[in-house]
């Protein structure tokens, strides 16, 4: 890789946002991490040995973060020989929790971290830790195969849009009032602004046989959503919230969810490092989440009109220009929107996505987990995804957002609404 400079896009600035506010808050930062399960007969000391050969860890490990304000952010390549792949010996579940799996990544250091280890019962695990300024899903996943194939993919860095200033400053200062109209102080939230933070998350998949998930699929449709399967799973997601929160004997007058989505052109490899993401705004009142089809029907509104209103291409407008403003005044003007409670949950759909490799290196690969950060507050991520026509759900959440026996709670009532019950 040569040594230059590439300028943040504006989503892995606004992640840098997120990280910073994660790492305020006593977290490990803004880190997306992919584990795969290994074969029992993977030789790790082999596996270490290639992958610090790897054409593309080598290229990627490199990069730094160089953020001298009031210049836009970018990424610069180091001759630094500070490593990125470690192998450990046999490691407990408890220790592999708290040493690898929340594990800090700074931006400002070797962005990517790959730990290779035995399990003490035995199960062989490889676990790349990336941070989010660095790569979108799309990214991760383009990351991953390469890692695989030992391949440079032909693009590595996003290509900014050439757009006139007048015009980008205009969609900007309309993205700017839709974010602050939308949210408020009044949202409801699993952790409050100030509740002290472990780090520690809890985790949970759940993944749906063909036969049910083509069941969810007949509930979507009969719920009345006709544009995409999101709407359902995000209302499916909110009902349950909303019964959760009554529970606990709270009753907030309305949720509020920014929705990522991918701007990558479909269809094409695209490139490796920058996130390409815009965001739709949900604010949902309570009285629309007494039932699925209610709430479809309020999102689904919601976002006919923000489609109509090219609300997308104004946010990513919004977060291009935000590059040239300091974090700290970023981070204050963004708080205005919630009070600084940032949002209800964190919640994705990444669509269809079938596990990207089956051999790693030599090595088979038997299964592969996604784990999102959770930034707390909110204290919950959710992810939705299509695993080869299977539905696969991501509840990751706080400690001091959830109880274990919450936790447990929303996964069985997630399933059962997203199966019609």
């Amino acid at each position: 890789m040569p040594n230059s400079r590439h300028r943040l896009t504006g989503a892995d600035h606004f992640h840098l946002l997120i990280d910073r506010q994660m790492r305020a808050n006593g977290q490990p930062g803004n880190i997306s991490r992919l584990q795969l399960h290994l074969s029992d007969d993977a030789d790790l000391l082999a596996l270490r040995d290639r992958l610090e050969q790897s054409l593309v860890l080598n290229s990627i490990r490199l990069l730094r973060l160089h953020h001298r304000w009031p210049a836009v952010p970018t990424w610069v390549t180091s001759t630094d020989a500070n490593p990125a792949v470690l192998l450990h010996g046999t490691l407990g579940q408890e220790q592999f929790d708290r040493e690898l799996l929340h594990a800090p990544i700074a931006a400002q250091g070797v962005p990517v971290r790959i730990d290779l280890c035995t399990m003490a019962n035995g199960p062989k695990r490889l676990l790349v830790s990336m941070h989010h300024a660095l790569f979108d899903h799309r990214g991760m996943m383009l990351f991953l195969r390469a890692l695989a194939n030992n391949t440079l993919p032909q693009s590595l860095f996003a290509q900014e849009p050439s757009r006139p200033w007048r015009q980008e400053a205009a969609d900007a200062l309309r993205g700017m009032f839709a974010a602050l109209g939308s949210g408020g102080w009044n949202l409801a939230t699993l952790t409050a602004r100030n509740a002290s933070t472990t780090g520690h998350v809890l985790l949970r998949e759940l993944m749906l046989p063909s036969e049910t998930t083509a069941t969810s699929d007949r509930a979507a449709m009969a719920s009345g959503a006709r544009m995409g399967r999101s709407t359902f799973y995000l209302a499916c997601t909110l009902v349950a919230l909303r019964e959760l929160l009554e529970a606990r004997g709270q009753h907030p007058p309305y949720f509020w969810v920014p929705v990522p989505h991918d701007m990558r052109r479909k269809g094409a490899e695209g490139h490796l490092v920058g996130n390409q993401l815009s965001f739709f705004f949900f604010k949902v009142q309570r009285t629309d989440l007494l039932s699925v089809p209610a709430a479809v029907a309020a999102l689904t509104q919601q976002l006919s009109a923000q489609v109509r209103n090219g609300a997308l291409h104004h946010q990513a407008a919004l977060q291009r220009v935000f590059r040239f403003i300091p974090l700290w005044l970023m981070n204050a003007m963004v708080g205005l929107t919630t009070g600084g409670q940032i949002s209800s949950l964190a919640f994705s759909d990444l669509g269809e996505e079938r596990q990207p490799i089956l051999d790693f290196l030599g090595v088979p690969v038997l299964g592969m987990d996604h784990i999102p950060p959770v930034p707390s507050p909110p204290g919950l991520s959710v992810v939705m995804a299509r695993d080869n026509g299977r539905l696969k759900v991501i509840l990751a959440a706080a400690e001091e957002a959830l109880s274990e026996q919450e936790h447990t709670w929303l996964a069985h009532r997630l399933e059962r609404l997203l199966t019609g019950h």
